[in-house]
């Protein structure tokens, strides 16, 4: 039991620093980034059709480095965008100052931290592979559906707080919503990927058998 729960501590460990080192790699991490970018923007699109919603990368003021690990999603009213657009043109200006706000995600904590937490804890767990990969499948597609569902409640509370014409909550949904984006910390997605290995892969290990033995053993 010792050596099983040493090894697979052990695989973990190995599994993360391997994904880790994976997203060191400039392409990689450049293209993942930007695939979780074009994913959070599609979302928020997705559920806040009434809003004008595009994604930037991050850029330090201070320095002037991009950190693509980073991103603003920038919102408004699409009324009052198009109309800043349309009065700069009718003014002969070659530069809009247009009406939007923007939110900052840290898309490696918010994202890869629990997803890479997810991946290695399956990798390292003794089971058989068809049913290892099923298993990482649907924990990867619920984490993801509750990393985005949070970016979602993060924007409609920015953009409700603004109060720029559009969503527009009442305080008890303003209430409701801040209690939501509170919930939704790294704490939470991290036990949130715990819980899912539990469901999809613990309770289908050899781990299971040899927990069970070990009560069995004490009462006798």
């Amino acid at each position: 039991m010792r050596s099983e729960l040493l090894k697979f501590i052990g695989f973990f460990f190995l599994s993360y620093l391997f994904c880790i080192l994976i997203l060191t790699q400039s392409f990689l991490s450049n293209s993942s980034y930007a695939f979780i970018r074009s994913m959070v923007v599609f979302s928020v699109k997705a559920a806040l059709p009434s809003a004008h919603i595009e994604g930037q990368i991050y850029k330090d003021i201070s320095t002037g480095q991009i950190d693509h690990s980073s991103m603003y999603l920038v919102y408004g009213n699409p009324y009052l965008v198009q109309k800043a657009i349309e009065d700069a043109r009718a003014a002969g200006l070659s530069e809009v100052s247009v009406p939007t706000k923007s939110v900052r995600f840290k898309l490696f904590e918010m994202f890869l931290v629990p997803l890479f937490f997810l991946i290695s804890i399956f990798l390292a767990t003794n089971i058989q592979l068809k049913t290892k990969w099923k298993g990482l499948v649907w924990s990867l597609l619920i984490l993801g559906m509750f990393l985005f569902l949070r970016c979602i409640f993060l924007v409609l509370y920015h953009i409700s707080s603004e109060q720029i014409g559009i969503y527009e909550l009442s305080e008890s949904a303003m209430g409701n919503l801040s209690w939501l984006v509170s919930v939704f910390t790294l704490g939470f997605n991290m036990s949130l990927a715990f819980i899912l290995w539990l469901i999809f892969g613990f309770r289908k290990s050899s781990f299971v058998n040899q927990f069970l033995s070990l009560f069995n053993t004490k009462q006798l």
